[in-house]
């Protein structure tokens, strides 16, 4: 999407999505939201043909093409084409219901679980997380990181990113076979990192399989953990959920890119459960908490945190990068134990489907989050107000 001013003079290209179908020779919805900044007059909207996933094609049928306007922000993205029901992930150590709800087995038990996911720096003790409020880590990359989450009292998340995309199956096998047991048990799920080499795709599925082969369950019948994959183009997220590549989904979400949680849900073709929403470079006092409220009303069940950059090295490397560095510089960071606290206690509302018959309309306050919920026969309103300042809102509920 090309943007252009009252003159017609070109301003920016905005961001892009790559799509993927789920078999060759079907026709698929593909969904894409863009919100207009207020000196834009005209958009270009241009369809380009990438990699073909897995096959020799040099053609893309596009057909349909329709165009609508948004009139209230996120819950009013537009479909043809009906949701497609998504697969639940029975797993032995970890679970996932159709609604993207997540459950880890501690000790024996089934336990509710919203993960709080950090990408941390190898340079902090993993104590210095956890006693903030953060109750997993996204890229455990070998036996030693998995313990020293382990001991912090966090759930690892095994990185397999860089074998998929390099075919080494030797290492992630190796990797994956030095757990202890202990270790193992503390590993609730395998994240993949899908966002770039897309013309690549038999380098990850060898890999998988290798990761399929050592996470099953022979004494259950099953897997034992989901693959997650986080979907920088979530128009792919379909493509490897009928490949078998990935059990569970998530993509980045925050003001407008928001209209993704909710697209990567409804996609037809998708069957994997929606579960986490990604941030990147979060600042100002209440930017965290704005961006976990909107990303739980539009469905998410967890979210990560991309990063903390702790150590020199890691500093100098995303010097131009803004909002890179520690995490604990940044405003929000005292704040997140009260989110921990409050998605704990906001648990029963959050596993419910987050689509409701009835609307909340008409904010005069466009800094206030709203969404509704529904539990046990009653209705829920959640107003956020991520700001430091009182609000005074006004708002209608429609179709209760």
């Amino acid at each position: 999407v090309s943007s252009y001013d009252s003159s017609n003079a070109f301003i920016e290209n905005k961001s892009f999505n790559r799509y993927g179908t789920t078999r060759a020779d079907v026709w698929e919805e593909c969904v894409y939201s863009y919100e207009a900044e207020a000196n834009v007059y005209g958009v270009k909207l241009q369809l380009l043909k990438a990699e073909n996933p897995g096959g020799s094609g040099a053609r893309v049928w596009v057909d349909d093409l329709h165009l609508t306007e948004e009139l209230y922000p996120h819950e009013g993205v537009i479909f043809r084409e009906p949701s497609t029901p998504k697969n639940a992930f029975d797993g032995a150590k970890t679970r996932v219901d159709a609604l993207g709800n997540m459950e880890v087995k501690i000790d024996s038990v089934w336990q509710p679980f919203f993960p709080i996911t950090l990408y941390g720096d190898n340079f902090r003790p993993r104590s210095f997380y956890s006693g903030q409020g953060w109750n997993s880590e996204m890229r455990a990359s070998s036996a030693g990181q998995v313990q020293q989450i382990l001991d912090a009292g966090m759930l690892a998340a095994i990185d397999i990113t860089s074998y998929a995309f390099s075919g080494d199956v030797a290492g992630i096998t190796s990797l994956l076979n030095g757990l202890s047991s202990a270790q193992a048990e503390n590993v609730f799920m395998f994240y993949w990192d899908n966002e770039n080499n897309h013309a690549e795709w038999a380098d990850p599925r060898a890999v998988i399989e290798a990761v399929r082969a050592w996470d099953w369950n022979a004494s259950d019948g099953k897997y034992s953990r989901p693959i997650y994959a986080l979907n920088g183009h979530f128009g792919l997220q379909r493509t490897h959920a009928a490949a078998g590549n990935t059990d569970i989904g998530g993509t980045y979400a925050g003001g407008s890119a928001l209209d993704s949680l909710i697209i990567m849900e409804h996609m037809e073709g998708n069957t994997n459960p929606v579960v986490y929403a990604q941030f990147n470079r979060v600042t100002g006092a209440g930017g965290l908490r704005r961006r976990l409220y909107d990303a739980i009303i539009a469905g998410a069940k967890g979210f990560g945190y991309w990063r903390d950059c702790f150590n020199a090295s890691c500093q100098s490397e995303n010097s131009a990068i803004p909002a890179i560095g520690p995490v604990d510089s940044f405003e929000w960071w005292s704040d997140l134990p009260n989110l921990a606290s409050e998605v704990e206690l906001l648990m029963p509302l959050i596993r419910q489907p987050h689509t409701t018959d009835w609307e909340v309309r008409q904010i005069t306050n466009t800094d206030v989050v709203a969404g509704t919920r529904e539990l046990n026969g009653e209705g829920y309103v959640l107003l956020i107000n991520p700001t430091s300042t009182s609000k005074n809102v006004t708002y209608e509920i429609q179709d209760l």
